[in-house]
């Protein structure tokens, strides 16, 4: 998702008063549960974000009025 949608995600949400928003990072932690059904795991060669990279969600969110937790 890139910035200009998550303001407009924010800017949807906006009416419903929420306090919180919880960001949750893409991970490879369910790879291996494909593999134990008979299914190829697309996403293998995708790296999880960096800090640097979730950063201006958390800044836009806190502006926006959110208290944020990242990661669940």
């Amino acid at each position: 998702m890139n910035l200009n949608n998550f303001d407009r995600a924010l800017a949807f949400l906006a009416p419903y008063g929420l306090k919180e928003l919880h960001l949750l990072p893409f991970h490879q932690h369910g790879a291996s549960k494909y593999g134990l059904v008979g299914v190829d795991y697309a996403m293998t060669d995708v790296s999880p974000p960096e800090k640097d990279d979730i950063e201006p969600y958390i800044r836009r969110a806190e502006e926006a009025g959110y208290q944020v937790v990242v990661g669940g």
